[in-house]
């Protein structure tokens, strides 16, 4: 290959005319190059402003999608008279009443406005309260704990009961699976971390209604999601009384993974049993929808 001296020297000896065309070629080819490297580079820029208005138009698409209003015609399925041909069972649904105004941040005032509403033991000797949110909003992460007492007033037990997210208004029961036989006395302490709002409620965006078999043993709950959201759980609880309206047993039925404007049903056997599995007698029964929430990942 030959140098660069050597190539100087080739160049050199052309005449004028040579060189003059050799330098002519050599700015043409730079010349062309220059333009094509233009070219290239309106091409890209057409292409990325091209992107980027793709970009937005998706972004608004989105924007749109989930801030615009959703109307859409709910249809309750609320029997309030009756589930059975004995008048044995009813259905409850809840609506916010007597309920105060606060802020999301007013943890205090939160607090204090879930209120322990009904206090009572049941066959199996379980201390259960009836929690209640008196808050104009729904409440998340309610954490309601019992200290047990003996008669030298020592601590014996500790348990506690959880709800995920109590709406508005609501209410539902906690039965506490550790009372301890011997308690005497016991202290409560309700607490509240409302600020993760880990769930949402759609409690008001769920319908059923109730039907016994043939056999009156059986309940079957039909129900629907009428809300634009997957449900991870819709839950009720069953309440048995006995007589002069004392409350005997409260059961819970669950589903999960309800997806948006579904139906959804349970069959529950409407038989309650003590710890020795002796059937207990009831005079009547409560279904009722407590809870329907989508946890927020």
């Amino acid at each position: 290959m030959m140098d660069n001296k050597k190539l100087m020297d080739a160049i050199d000896s052309l005449d004028n005319d040579k060189t003059y065309e050799i330098k002519q070629a050599a700015k043409a080819t730079r010349e062309a190059k220059n333009e094509d490297a233009i070219k290239d580079k309106n091409s890209s820029d057409k292409a990325n402003v091209v992107l980027v208005v793709i970009f937005i138009i998706l972004i608004a698409t989105a924007i749109f999608y989930y801030t615009s209003p959703i109307t859409k015609e709910k249809e309750f399925l609320l029997n309030e008279s009756g589930v059975s041909d004995n008048g044995n069972g009813t259905v409850t649904m809840f609506a916010p009443e007597g309920t105060e105004v606060v802020s999301v941040n007013d943890l205090e005032k939160i607090k204090d406005n879930i209120v322990i509403e009904k206090e009572f033991f049941d066959v199996d000797g379980k201390l259960n309260f009836l929690v209640k949110n008196k808050n104009s909003i729904d409440v998340n992460n309610i954490t309601v704990s019992t200290v047990f007492y003996n008669g030298l007033d020592k601590i014996i037990a500790i348990d506690e009961g959880n709800i995920n997210v109590l709406s508005s208004g609501a209410e539902q029961y906690l039965t506490y699976t550790e009372t301890p036989e011997s308690a005497e006395r016991y202290e409560i302490l309700v607490e509240v971390d409302n600020s993760s709002q880990s769930y949402k409620s759609y409690l008001k965006d769920v319908s059923f209604e109730c039907f016994v078999t043939e056999e009156e043993d059986e309940v079957i709950i039909r129900g629907k999601n009428n809300s634009e959201s997957k449900l991870d759980l819709v839950e009720f609880e069953i309440v048995y009384y006995g007589e002069e309206d004392k409350i005997l047993l409260v059961e819970h039925a669950m589903d999960f993974d309800i997806k948006r404007n579904r139906d959804f049903e349970l069959n529950e056997y409407i038989s309650i049993y003590d710890e020795e599995y002796k059937e207990i007698p009831y005079t009547r029964y409560e279904i009722r929808l407590i809870n329907a929430y989508s946890y927020i990942y």
